[in-house]
């Protein structure tokens, strides 16, 4: 099946319109570390809106391929922006959940899948035992409306120079902060040195992990 994992499935396929196992309540981040916090603590959360982003194949639908065992799977590409009018951040456009997209895997520590859970904190459960085709049906019609959710993110720094992730800079707390004339913290600053070959980085924000607020 190693030819057949990368290969896009038709809408049409079968397998798409089986009824699926999963526990639409299953919180599938429960077992992601704490958030990052900052000097005096405390988690940085943002309020972030959710929207549907453009996939490998120029549509806004979830796309589907197969596993490494020939089994399918749907991917759907979430565009997360934070939301904070006036603020530095507002409209800021972060790299996914921990750089990947939620899928219809499901796992089997929690019996839930991304998409289930992602449904679940937007309180539009996903109905038990629906067929791959239906549970794109579902959570496509909940992004499309640009809902908001509350996440904790992290700071990523990649130097495209040495090609490789920079430590020193990787965390909210580790990047230099930006103070205006009276000494108080304002922000962060736009770059920074790569403390290997001295060129700029500038910071990559994703998302760590949404908050629920129930």
């Amino acid at each position: 099946m190693s030819d057949d994992k990368d290969k896009i499935l038709d809408l049409d396929d079968p397998s798409l319109k089986e009824p699926q196992e999963y526990d639409p309540e299953a919180d599938t981040e429960a077992f992601i570390p704490a958030p990052e916090l900052d000097e005096n603590g405390n988690a940085k959360d943002y309020l972030l809106k959710l929207s549907l982003g453009e996939n490998k194949l120029g549509t806004k639908k979830m796309y589907f391929k197969k596993d490494k065992n020939g089994n399918p799977f749907g991917v759907l590409m979430v565009d997360l922006s934070i939301v904070d009018p006036g603020g530095a951040f507002d409209k800021f456009k972060l790299g996914g959940l921990n750089g990947r997209y939620p899928n219809t895997i499901v796992q089997s520590r929690s019996g839930g899948s991304p998409i289930t859970n992602l449904c679940r904190l937007l309180k539009e459960a996903m109905p038990p035992k629906l067929s791959l085709e239906k549970q794109a049906a579902h959570v496509e019609s909940l992004i499309a409306a640009e809902p908001t959710l509350m996440g904790n993110i992290q700071w990523k720094a990649y130097c495209t120079n040495c090609q490789e992730e920079v430590s020193k800079l990787t965390g909210e707390r580790n990047w230099p902060e930006k103070k205006n004339e009276a000494g108080q913290v304002i922000g962060h600053i736009p770059k920074a040195e790569c403390p290997t070959c001295k060129a700029d980085v500038t910071p990559g924000v994703e998302l760590k992990k949404f908050i629920d607020l129930t």
